[in-house]
């Protein structure tokens, strides 16, 4: 986040909206989330790839994991902005983030994606 330059007023604004709007948008996924998983704990191994391959769930999951990482993301780099004051480190802190939450949803998405369509 920039301090100074071209709209530098705004940036902030920017980050604090999408923080928001990922947190507002993980509560009903959240909610879907935790009832779904419940639901499933007494299915065996066959059900739960049959309830995952369904095209609702795939999407909702899919959805639900993208948002908690572009939210974590969003969190992390607000923390080491807030706690790391040297220039190199936080870049270097803020592009370890950025690859490992990228790694995580891809991993995420991927499998999730396996699951439903090449699992049967």
């Amino acid at each position: 986040m920039k301090i100074f330059g071209p709209n530098s007023r705004l940036s902030g604004t920017h980050h604090w909206w999408w923080q928001r709007l990922s947190a507002i948008s993980l509560i009903p996924l959240s909610l879907w989330f935790v009832f779904s998983i419940l639901s499933q704990l007494n299915s065996n191994y066959a059900d739960v790839i049959k309830w995952v391959s369904s095209a609702p769930v795939t999407l909702l999951l899919i959805l639900f994991f993208c948002a908690v990482f572009y939210h974590a993301k969003l969190g992390l780099e607000v923390i080491a902005e807030d706690y790391i004051h040297n220039p190199s480190i936080l870049a270097l802190s803020k592009a370890l983030i950025k690859t490992t939450v990228i790694l995580g949803a891809l991993v995420s998405v991927i499998a999730i994606i396996k699951i439903s369509f090449f699992t049967s």
